[in-house]
């Protein structure tokens, strides 16, 4: 009997879930509103901000939208993670995407807002479902951009007989 979802997709959901909602929560004890811990001055800090709005705080202010979307997005994995093809790749890319997703589903629900608090200076203030994310994003895209590369070079070379 074939699983729903692989164990390797549920473990990277959960890790990413769960090491956000105990960052985030030590961010909201420890760091104070708009306070900046410096950890190497000028390169890396940790920035306490509660963004609003989605990706570089675009669309700030419109929470319940953003939910509304954030839901649909989950769905949409989900209903997508079915189509690919199943290996570990693709089952702890989709579960570190849809970890961090929901982290921050959460975030919109509890604060009205995402908390960041990872700030290298150079660019915007994240957080680790943020991470998890962009790491589950880039995995997935690399896979299928290596995989589709092998597959059109492995049909030009001519076959050995």
């Amino acid at each position: 009997m074939k699983r729903l979802f692989k164990l390797e997709l549920l473990l990277a959901l959960c890790a990413v879930a769960f090491l956000d909602r105990v960052t985030k929560w030590w961010a909201l004890a420890y760091l104070r509103p708009d306070g900046t811990i410096r950890i190497i001055p000028e390169v890396f800090h940790l920035t306490f901000t509660k963004n609003s709005g989605a990706a570089f705080s675009i669309l700030s202010g419109k929470n319940t939208f953003l939910i509304i979307i954030s839901m649909l997005v989950i769905i949409f994995i989900i209903y997508s993670y079915f189509k690919l093809k199943p290996n570990t790749i693709t089952s702890v890319s989709v579960g570190l995407i849809l970890g961090g997703a929901i982290s921050n589903l959460l975030d919109r629900f509890m604060f009205g807002g995402i908390i960041d608090f990872i700030d290298f200076i150079i660019w915007p203030v994240f957080n680790v479902a943020d991470s998890g994310i962009t790491i589950g994003v880039v995995a997935l895209i690399g896979f299928y951009v290596w995989e589709d590369f092998f597959k059109k070079k492995k049909s030009r070379t001519p076959r050995n007989r």
